[in-house]
């Protein structure tokens, strides 16, 4: 009976109110931990990886992002209310309706061309997809300022170990072959990472 009552004990709170009587409650679920998800989606809608040809593989996943997020983005635009949602989808709307139809009439375009040349604009549907995806995954205010602040901080110690490690044969004045190392002879070797991150954690605190 004794082990019946605490196997019972992991599945009820039972214990005793202040009156005498039995209190049964389930016990609080913890949330897991939503910090890996957000590090690594995180630079992703910051498009850290959209110009780095360097990385072949991260460099396309960021090229096809917005596409992969048109779910999240469609679910933030016709399951939530955002208080910004209607100036976002006018500037969609024009960017990627009205655009390329002028681009045809006036400068010629075909539609392929007119389509691929709004590609930049697909950026903004971040502002949906991000928010259903933060919606999805219910990180805390807490949980989400720490992993900017990791990201920020992981930013700084990879441009610190790049430059002192990065061989000089990666530099190139190219930007074909390489928008990371960049070797220039006015302004020497530098290296071209986005800082975003970085910058965000001066102004998140801890």
């Amino acid at each position: 009976m004794t082990g019946l009552i605490q196997r019972q004990g992991k599945i009820h709170n039972l214990g005793r109110a202040g009156g005498g009587e039995q209190s049964w409650a389930l016990p609080e679920r913890k949330k897991p931990s939503r910090m890996i998800p957000l590090l690594l989606v995180l630079p992703m809608f910051a498009q850290i990886f959209h110009y780095m040809i360097d990385i072949n593989s991260l460099y396309l996943l960021s090229k096809a992002w917005a596409v992969l997020m048109l779910p999240l983005a469609l679910y933030a635009i016709f399951g939530l209310r955002s208080r910004f949602a209607a100036v976002y989808l006018i500037v969609l709307i024009y960017g990627m309706g009205v655009t390329p139809v002028l681009s045809m009439l006036w400068l010629g375009n075909s539609m392929s061309d007119a389509i691929i040349n709004s590609v930049k604009i697909w950026s903004l549907t971040y502002y949906f997809s991000l928010l259903g995806l933060l919606v999805v995954l219910e990180p805390t205010p807490e949980t989400l300022i720490k992993a900017i602040n990791r990201l920020g901080v992981a930013t700084v110690i990879v441009m610190w170990v790049l430059w002192f490690t990065a061989p000089q044969r990666w530099y190139s004045g190219d930007p074909h072959v390489s928008r990371l190392f960049l070797a220039e002879y006015e302004r020497g070797n530098r290296i071209y990472f986005p800082m975003t991150f970085a910058w965000l954690s001066m102004f998140m605190g801890k």
